[in-house]
């Protein structure tokens, strides 16, 4: 379970428990131990996870030993009136940094808990092959019956109807028909109030290779190493070739190789192209074959912006850097625009494009619409730009009084569609970190990240680019951190 930095070393630490510990009641919940470090972790529902010292409390015990596999009950957490709890994976050890597991909220709905492992959303599965079905059962569930939906739900198909939900697994073989919209559910046969369903999709597929990268629009240079990437099902070996003519003529880059790799190194030929293909075939099946999607292009120059690329949320008077790729160009003219690429303003010129960087003091303006290009100073070609805008805004202070104290209010409005505001108060001046994370615990966007001046603040976060959902945003000031929970609706 984390619990942001407890020892104040900058790394994320966690609490997990002793094995034995019941998740269900409120007596004999184990000993728990702090973990030091910097642990993945993954969150089944709708909690906040981040800088609730309160989980600790309900946790007894000292620091040591070894956790194999816990269970530690945390109490009526969303007050439900049903006790939750936090599961720890297999292989979490309380003494080290590495190998810590993966910790899992648990509602406690009832006594009796199903809880589906795998499939839980994302898995590739070939058709007619054999895989487990997995889960763990809690309480006094007896029997259950298990179901597959190739439809997201709409329909179910019964794989088995009854067995001993203690077996915790069951091998089913995938049927012949492909879909992206596959889900299993595990019921219990005496109650049908007792159920649980994969997380998200998975997908059910006759064999495939797909080419990833490159796919089109890619400038390489020539007699330089790239990585060529694909991803593949059911295939063994495969033949990876190359085309100059878009299509016309292929050459072999490798006659047979692993297809499980998903990837090979290639050194391009020293011949220009702009026609450029890469094609990949099962050497078993030659229908089983994907080409790039467009051509792309080998150069003796090359000229590629990184960063910034696009949806980056940078404020104004902050040091940023300015990346990019370069081949057979000496020098470079940097560019930026704030409305999307109508006027162009020079940041700097004849910078040695063999640097790769160049510290940018961002403007005080704001604008959604901002871009930067990037050229060979003595032509202009090649040249490249920011694929997508980024936002450069400045701080926004409220009102004249300064406050007491370091506070982060709720955001407004809340549920929200698709944009929602943050407020906070700041003491003194200092700098300021504003994430936002999913529920899984992952940052998903930065809304801030530099100086701020005492007084009151209002930043805007526009979910117009994620999926609906519960989102947390996570505001740090020098040692002080605070984390609040938020819906975005659609």
């Amino acid at each position: 379970m984390e619990i942001g930095d407890i020892n104040g070393d900058g790394i994320g630490d966690i609490v997990s428990g002793s094995i034995g510990a019941d998740p269900f009641g409120r007596s004999g919940a184990g000993e728990g131990y702090i973990v030091f470090g910097s642990l993945d972790f993954q969150s089944r529902n709708d909690i906040d996870l981040f800088n609730s010292p309160s989980y600790v409390v309900t946790i007894s015990g000292g620091y040591g030993g070894a956790c194999t596999a816990a269970r530690v009950a945390v109490g009526d957490i969303n007050g439900d009136g049903y006790d939750d709890a936090i599961l720890s994976a297999h292989g979490a050890s309380p003494l080290g940094r590495e190998c810590a597991g993966t910790a899992y909220v648990v509602w406690g709905a009832e006594k009796n808990i199903l809880y589906l492992a795998s499939p839980d959303g994302g898995e590739l599965w070939e058709t007619e092959t054999v895989h487990d079905i997995i889960w763990q059962s809690f309480g006094e569930v007896g029997q259950i019956s298990i179901e597959y939906s190739a439809d997201g739900g709409i329909t179910w198909m019964t794989i088995i109807d009854n067995i001993d939900a203690s077996v915790g697994r069951y091998a089913w073989t995938t049927p012949d028909t492909e879909s992206t919209m596959c889900l299993i559910k595990i019921t219990d046969v005496s109650d049908s109030d007792i159920t649980c369903t994969s997380s998200s999709v998975f997908t059910v597929s006759t064999p495939f290779v797909r080419v990833t990268f490159p796919n089109g629009g890619e400038i390489w240079g020539i007699d330089k190493t790239y990585s060529i990437n694909w991803i593949s099902l059911g295939i063994e070996n495969i033949c990876i070739e190359y085309s100059i003519d878009n299509g016309e003529n292929w050459e072999i880059i490798a006659e047979s190789f692993e297809a499980s790799s998903g990837s090979c190194q290639w050194k391009t030929p020293e011949i220009e192209s702009s026609e450029c293909l890469v094609r990949i075939s099962d050497i078993l099946n030659s229908e089983c074959i994907d080409v790039t999607d467009n051509v792309f292009i080998l150069s003796q120059q090359l000229l590629t912006l990184l960063s910034p690329n696009g949806m980056e949320h940078w404020y104004g008077g902050e040091e940023k850097v300015i990346t990019w790729d370069s081949y057979g160009v000496e020098s470079i003219k940097i560019e930026f625009s704030v409305d999307g690429g109508l006027t162009w303003n020079i940041i700097a010129e004849n910078v040695d494009a063999l640097e790769g960087s160049y510290l940018w003091f961002t403007p005080y303006l704001q604008s959604a619409l901002c871009l930067v290009r990037i050229s060979d100073t003595a032509n202009e070609n090649p040249l490249d730009e920011s694929d997508q805008s980024f936002k450069i805004s400045y701080p926004q202070s409220v009102g004249e009084s300064v406050p007491k104290e370091f506070m982060v209010f709720q955001n407004t409005p809340n549920p929200f569609n698709p944009t929602t505001s943050i407020t906070f108060n700041l003491p003194e001046p200092g700098k300021v970190i504003i994430d936002i994370f999913n529920i899984n615990g992952q940052r998903v966007d930065n809304l801030a990240n530099g100086f701020f001046d005492a007084g009151k603040h209002t930043v805007y976060w526009d979910g117009s680019g994620f999926s609906a959902g519960v989102y947390l945003y996570n505001v740090k000031y020098g040692d002080f951190s605070k984390t609040k929970k938020m819906m975005f609706v659609k």
